[in-house]
């Protein structure tokens, strides 16, 4: 019985591993965009303050 048990806490384990990989591959797919979306604007702005600068 002890070993059944422990063979279910691994295989237990291993799926929370995997879920929670999926789970983070799923957020990094989900703020991709918004994160490219704010990165370029943030790039954006300082270029006009860089121009300006340089004038």
């Amino acid at each position: 019985m002890p070993e059944a048990a422990f063979i279910w806490s691994i295989s237990f384990a291993a799926a929370g591993l995997n879920f929670s990989i999926s789970l983070s591959t799923i957020k990094k797919t989900l703020l991709a965009p918004s994160s490219a979306t704010t990165a370029g604007k943030v790039s954006a702005t300082p270029s006009p303050k860089r121009t300006l600068t340089g004038r």
